[in-house]
């Protein structure tokens, strides 16, 4: 039983590390300056801003006209960001928040069920 369970783990640690790396091929992001929000105002008022992008409530990514790519984060409660930006001729787009992956919302599941079914085996080789 022993080999049993060491065969397992061999074949378990190979898909971890098979997730692993085609989760992080598919995650690439580009680098992005992190700015405050005043900087992004003095920004917006220089007309240094190229195109934004407003995702969900406080998020906004973009670009400057020199082609930087930025983000910074909108404080709650302010209001108006858009109309603002659409008066100085910004491009203005707007997406939702991004949801998780679906398989994410079963990963706590399948590793509560994983520790059972080790727990199990365990306490069958043990009788």
């Amino acid at each position: 039983m022993n080999r049993f369970l060491r065969g397992i783990g061999i074949y378990l640690l190979v898909a971890i590390i098979a997730v692993y790396i085609v989760s992080s091929l598919y995650t690439t992001q580009e680098r992005r300056y992190e700015a405050t929000f005043s900087e992004f105002m003095q920004w917006v008022q220089a007309n240094r801003v190229d195109s934004v992008v407003l995702v969900g409530e406080q998020r906004v990514e973009g670009r400057l006209r020199d082609g930087t790519l930025f983000v910074t984060y909108v404080p709650a409660g302010t209001t108006n960001l858009g109309t603002e930006l659409l008066q100085r001729g910004i491009l203005v787009d707007a997406r939702p928040e991004p949801a998780a992956p679906l398989w994410v919302s079963f990963l706590p599941q399948l590793l509560t069920i994983g520790v059972f079914v080790l727990f199990w085996i365990f306490l069958m080789n043990q009788m």
